[in-house]
């Protein structure tokens, strides 16, 4: 697949191990533990990693998987936690969900962009990931923030051949997303050309402003 210089990261991000990717032009993905830490240093050593991933490979989209409401509270508490650090960090560097260039979405979403199957277990996603991109993985994390990353990369256009249930995952996400439903992006299946300089464009200035 030809997917020209586009360049999407996944985030999956988790307390215990966050996973990264990227997809389309270079592809990658590992995982990063935070031992021994607890806290405030925990969250902010899982943030450097995320930022040196972002720094080392300028995406021009991210994708982070949401919350699963599944979870305990005190589980969704420690995630929010997390989750806040990660998108204050990524403002800093001009990712912004009202601009388009960073995108959260559900683990339904993501289950269903791989699989078929909103519901689908781990093993499941790791095995498509295997078999529709030929990329193995280390654990399932990775395999998540793969999948999270291809999607950046249909939202990019860089994606030549959805199914029929991929896109409508990808309807969902550009009908749901702040930045491209507020700025009239939803319904294409392709990012047309000016509308990918102007996400480049934004990213690199540093976005709307505050």
């Amino acid at each position: 697949m030809n997917t020209g210089h586009a360049v999407a990261v996944g985030i999956d991000p988790s307390l215990t191990r966050l996973a990264l990717a990227v997809a389309g032009a270079r592809e990658e993905t590992a995982s990063f533990h935070a031992r021994g830490y607890s806290g405030v240093p925990r969250l902010r050593v899982l943030r450097d990693q995320a930022l040196a991933w972002i720094r080392q490979h300028q995406p021009s989209v991210v994708v982070m998987e949401g919350y699963s409401m599944a979870a305990k509270a005190g589980r969704l508490a420690d995630l929010g936690e997390l989750g806040g650090v990660l998108k204050t960090a990524l403002w800093d560097e001009g990712y912004r969900e009202e601009d388009g260039t960073l995108v959260v979405v559900t683990p339904a979403q993501l289950k269903k962009f791989a699989t078929g199957r909103g519901n689908a277990e781990k093993a499941a996603v790791v095995s498509a990931v295997a078999r529709r991109w030929g990329v193995e993985v280390d654990t399932d994390d990775e395999a998540d923030a793969y999948v999270l990353a291809r999607i950046g990369l249909a939202l990019l256009g860089g994606e030549e051949s959805l199914t029929a249930y991929q896109r409508d995952v990808m309807q969902r996400i550009r009908t749901q997303s702040p930045g491209w439903l507020r700025l009239g992006w939803g319904p294409p299946t392709r990012v047309p050309q000016s509308k990918m300089t102007y996400i480049q464009a934004r990213r690199s200035s540093g976005g709307l402003g505050v």
